[in-house]
C-alpha cells in the first residue's frame, strides 16, 4: 500500500511544483515587461520647397549623376542611445491623403503631354541628434524641377 501512496504522491508532488514554479515564472515576465515598456516620440514636420538644399558631387559638379536634395532636421530626442538600441522609423505624408507611407518611397509621374516619365525617391539617413530627408529624381536633373513640400513623420521607439 506504501508502494502505491509513492507511486501516486510523487508524481502530484512533482506536478504541483511544477505548475506553482512556472506561475512565478511567467508573473517575473511580466514585471519585466512592464518596466521596459517602450517609451516613444512622433514628430512631425514640413519640409518647404525652399528648404530643400542641393547636393552636388564636388569632384565633378558637371556631372548631374551625383545630385538630389536634402533637408537636416536637428532631433534631440535621438540621443546615442536611441540611436544604438531603439527603432527609427520615417514616414511621408501627403495633404488630403489619410495615408501614411514608410520610406523609402518612390512616386511616379509624367508631364503634361505624356511624353516623359520619371520617378521621384524619397528616402532617410539616421545619425545622433539629426534625420537627413533626402529627394532623388531617377535622372538625377534637378534643374527640371523644384522639389515639392513633404510633410514627414519621425516615429523612434526605445
Amino acid at each position: 500500500m506504501k508502494k502505491n501512496m509513492k507511486k501516486i504522491l510523487l508524481p502530484l508532488i512533482a506536478l504541483i511544483m511544477m505548475l506553482s514554479s512556472c506561475t512565478k515564472e511567467n508573473y517575473f515576465i511580466e514585471e519585466v515587461i512592464k518596466e521596459t515598456a517602450p517609451l516613444s516620440f512622433t514628430r512631425y514636420y514640413t519640409v518647404q520647397s525652399r528648404q530643400w538644399v542641393l547636393w552636388d558631387d564636388i569632384q565633378d559638379p558637371d556631372n548631374s549623376r551625383f545630385t538630389y536634395f536634402y533637408f537636416d532636421l536637428a532631433v534631440p530626442q535621438l540621443t546615442p542611445w536611441v540611436f544604438d538600441n531603439g527603432i527609427m522609423n520615417c514616414y511621408v505624408t501627403y495633404d488630403g491623403d489619410d495615408y501614411v507611407y514608410p520610406l523609402p518611397f518612390d512616386d511616379f509621374y509624367m508631364n503634361s503631354g505624356g511624353s516623359w516619365m520619371w520617378t521621384e525617391q524619397v528616402t532617410c539617413e539616421f545619425s545622433p541628434g539629426n534625420v537627413r530627408f533626402i529627394l532623388k529624381y531617377n535622372d538625377f536633373d534637378v534643374n527640371l524641377r523644384e522639389p515639392l513640400n513633404y510633410r514627414f513623420m519621425i516615429r523612434l521607439l526605445w
